[in-house]
């Protein structure tokens, strides 16, 4: 079936959105592709890139990205729980869907 890739970013300053196509595995595969930019003292940005079936609907309705002293917090909501992603600034990673962690690193 065919797949659509549907972007959802966090709200931020002036986004300049430039969207195309560039080389896929020959000159001759053409794939979709985005560049986003802002400009400021800090830029920060957080997104989510998902595939949907044609006959089907984006699930991801939200993406926050909050930044403190403890680090990053990127907020996903799709369906049920959120998925939330936190990068503390030792590079320490988490994601926790709902009540479960799912993945952490160091």
């Amino acid at each position: 079936k065919a797949v659509a890739t549907c972007l959802t970013m966090a709200a931020g300053g002036a986004t300049d959105v430039l969207a195309g196509d560039g080389v896929g595995a020959s000159i001759a595969d053409r794939v979709p592709m985005v560049a986003l930019s802002r400009q400021g003292e800090q830029a920060d940005f957080a997104a989510v890139l998902e595939p949907v079936r044609a006959d089907a609907q984006p699930t991801v309705s939200d993406v926050r990205l909050e930044r403190t002293d403890a680090g990053a917090t990127v907020t996903v909501q799709a369906g049920g729980a959120p998925t939330v992603i936190t990068l503390a600034p030792n590079g320490k990673l988490a994601v926790v869907r709902g009540a479960a962690t799912v993945l952490q690193a160091p």
